[in-house]
């Protein structure tokens, strides 16, 4: 689910317009460097909306998230104690 929703974002923020070059001449959007992309505040809403990440659906998506953060801790547990008997048969 997490990796269809990062690839689903890609998809979108690619068809974003590309940050203008980095002339460092003092215009542009991105902290006085020429580049970068300047929207409105509203636009990180917009955008996420269009992948139906909402104020309504962000605490599902928050729990999808500590649900994969927990399964993945597990694993990195489980796989220093195989470590750990493989290093103590050795």
């Amino acid at each position: 689910m997490l990796k269809l929703l990062e690839n689903g974002l890609n998809a979108l923020a690619s068809k974003l317009p590309a940050p203008a070059g980095r002339d460092h001449g003092g215009g542009g959007g991105g902290f006085g460097d020429g580049g970068g992309l300047t929207r409105p505040g509203s636009f990180l809403f917009e955008f996420l909306a269009q992948f139906g990440i909402t104020a309504h659906s962000a605490s599902a998506l928050n729990a999808a998230i500590d649900a994969a953060s927990d399964i993945l801790a597990a694993a990195d547990v489980e796989a220093g104690r195989t470590t750990a008997k493989a290093a103590a048969v050795a």
